[in-house]
């Protein structure tokens, strides 16, 4: 791996040896800010107990609460002088303890309806901050029940830290263990100063495709006639939303996932809750506009199929209409997502089971997505709402909610 890939933050893929052993590289819960565990995280030391250590004690403090359940009841059935309500009380708390998750565990977080998410690497540090406030006041402060993930690469946590968290003065207020391989320490949550809106801070793993990795030499994503991208553009503004993102597993406690670009503004207050009004219309996908899709979203289609056959999934629903199969080739779609600002429903959509393994096959199978046409997120999400809904027309159907006034009338700037 080239000095520039590991510089970024970007890992070599895992191999089967290394999946298997997967939380080593990410963090098991603690339960207080002033652990000595949190201490060694942010100052990058090491701290006295590894995952697997963790794991055996875990499983250790079980197998010897199962024990003590047993010795408890063995005993309150032979001594029949015994308080059996005291017994009945014992049981019920080592019963409790076995079942109990951390308090800081992810399944803990309060339901919000909105999650707002971006990604900044440590050269985009200075452009966040340049429309944070932009963000913070006109958009984030409409949402009544929303929240922002920052997310960055592993290797740049530090600077985002600096550069981000700390310029902007957000206060820590807890932590959330979430334990996933593509997750580089818990989730923390901060608080900003201004408007008190939560802000989830998450480092990520992130690792090229293994056909990608082994690739010499590597690919040049080109399209829009013939213009080069490079790999930080494929994987930054494109596979991590529509991929490594929708699998971190605190998603679950939101209702919608919405991407904004960092490089777009609001030029006045947002004149709605966007996740509420989404909600009250029914709304799967929700779009500033629909645009033609051109040659960097090449063979969209194609792969969507390739990975409904290998994964045993149903032909996509919305397959015999022009916006999903351009002139019923079955290689690409005719229409796309304007993707720097798109909200999309979790449950019964991002979260499914379809597409939460057809969006790795897009990513870790097929080779002329992401790094050979250049695919950003425009060119999975449009797939996703091919495989998920059947929708004739893409922009006259209530399940798509067009907010493109807002973008005509330059409240949404881009």
């Amino acid at each position: 791996m080239d000095r520039l890939t590991r510089r970024a933050g970007v890992k070599a893929p895992m191999t089967s040896s290394s999946s298997s052993s997967s939380s080593s590289s990410a963090f098991s819960s603690y339960s207080s800010l002033s652990s000595p565990f949190n201490a060694a995280w942010f100052s990058d030391k090491s701290w006295p107990m590894p995952p697997q250590s963790r794991s055996k004690a875990v499983w250790i403090s079980l197998i010897l609460s199962s024990f003590g359940i047993f010795l408890v009841l063995t005993f309150s059935s032979r001594d029949t002088r015994s308080d059996s309500s005291s017994f009945t009380g014992i049981i019920q708390s080592l019963q409790q303890l076995m079942m109990s998750v951390p308090p800081n565990h992810w399944s803990h977080l309060p339901h919000k309806r909105l999650l707002v998410t971006q990604f900044a690497s440590g050269d985009r540090a200075q452009q966040f901050n340049k429309n944070w406030r932009n963000h913070e006041e006109k958009f984030m402060k409409q949402q009544q029940d929303a929240s922002l993930l920052l997310a960055c690469p592993a290797d740049d946590r530090q600077t985002l830290m600096d550069q981000v968290v700390l310029h902007n003065n957000w206060t820590l207020v807890g932590s959330w263990d979430h334990a996933h391989s593509f997750a580089h320490g818990p989730l923390l949550q901060y608080r900003t100063p201004g408007e008190g809106i939560d802000v989830f801070f998450q480092p990520m793993n992130l690792s090229f495709p293994k056909y990608y990795e082994e690739s010499d030499p590597k690919p040049i994503p080109i399209c829009a006639k013939g213009r080069h991208f490079s790999w930080q553009y494929a994987l930054y503004s494109g596979a991590v939303f529509a991929y490594q993102m929708i699998h971190l597993p605190f998603l679950d406690r939101y209702d919608y996932f919405m991407k904004i670009d960092g490089d777009l503004t609001f030029g006045d207050s947002f004149p709605l809750d966007i996740g509420a009004d989404m909600e009250q219309r029914g709304c799967m996908v929700g779009h500033a506009a629909i645009h033609g899709s051109g040659d960097c979203e090449a063979r969209n289609l194609e792969a969507l199929l390739a990975a409904d056959e290998a994964l045993g999934w149903p032909k996509p629903k919305s397959l015999a209409y022009h916006w999903c199969n351009e002139d019923g080739k079955g290689e690409k779609g005719n229409l796309m997502f304007f993707g720097n600002f798109a909200v999309y429903r979790t449950k019964g959509f991002l979260l499914s089971p379809e597409i939460q393994s057809i969006s790795r096959y897009m990513y870790e199978e097929w080779r002329d997505g992401y790094y050979t046409h250049r695919w950003g997120d425009q060119g999975p999400f449009v797939m996703f709402a091919c495989q998920m809904l059947d929708v004739p027309d893409l922009e006259k159907d209530a399940k798509i909610c067009s907010y493109a006034e807002l973008r005509e009338s330059k409240m949404i700037v881009h």
